[in-house]
């Protein structure tokens, strides 16, 4: 929409110049592009959707998913990983690059990033050394469960495991790109350092991701704090009962 006001714009300036004409885009500013709100998936709805795919899909498909609720990591950036990615020592893994359209592009961030890897993302990793990894190093992690080739982008994900996946459960519909937001918000309500998460999702820098996430942040503050405060006043029952014993 934005273009075509600008193409208009440029119309009607033309116009207003040479033909001595009122321009009827005076006045018009460009709407502002709002991206949409993170959406993201309960734990227990997580926990479903990862049970449905180990019972009834591919283990390639059910590793993918895995990662993905488990890193925060944007589609793009999954299917571009490649086994050299992967510091099994350090348990991190690289992020460098990203797939889109089936070509390989700098990351959006224009950072790499080394990740951490809890248990389960590592699990998931491992399971998939028998299907992909004796392309050595360069090999990419996931792959095409069908044709054995790189994954071109989200669509195969989406369409014949992600989407059926929340129909067959009942879960309302999102977005794959959903389990990013749903890594956040877990690891908020963990505890976790908004600095941290941010790193750990490669976003520009932490006041981007308090901007996101801010809803979820304040969410998870308050949690902990009524947990303190309600800690304080059980102490201080105690020693009210104390006092009163004979």
């Amino acid at each position: 929409m934005v273009r075509y006001l600008i193409t208009l714009r440029g119309v009607f300036t033309l116009a207003g110049r040479d033909l001595k004409v009122d321009d009827p885009m005076e006045g018009i500013e460009n709407s502002k592009h709002q991206k949409p709100q993170p959406d993201p998936l309960s734990f227990t709805e997580m926990k479903q959707i990862l049970s449905h795919m180990h019972e009834h899909f591919d283990p390639r498909m059910a590793a993918y998913f895995e990662v993905a609720f488990f890193t925060g990591m944007r589609p793009e950036e999954l299917i571009a990983l490649r086994w050299g990615d992967v510091d099994w020592n350090n348990l991190t893994i690289r992020v460098e690059r990203a797939r889109t359209a089936g070509e390989l592009k700098p990351l959006k961030t224009y950072n790499a990033r080394d990740a951490d890897l809890v248990s389960r993302a590592l699990a998931a990793l491992a399971s998939m050394k028998p299907w992909t990894m004796m392309g050595g190093v360069n090999a990419e992690i996931f792959q095409n469960v069908e044709t054995n080739k790189p994954l071109h982008d989200e669509r195969s994900q989406r369409d014949h495991f992600w989407t059926p996946t929340l129909r067959k459960l009942g879960i309302r519909h999102r977005r794959a790109y959903q389990t990013r937001h749903t890594y956040a918000t877990n690891a908020l309500a963990a505890g976790a350092n908004p600095a941290y998460i941010a790193r750990q999702m490669g976003h520009k820098n932490a006041k981007m991701f308090f901007t996101v996430y801010a809803k979820w942040i304040d969410g998870a503050d308050r949690g902990r704090k009524k947990a303190k405060v309600e800690a304080m006043i059980g102490k201080e029952k105690t020693r009210l009962n104390a006092g009163s014993l004979p």
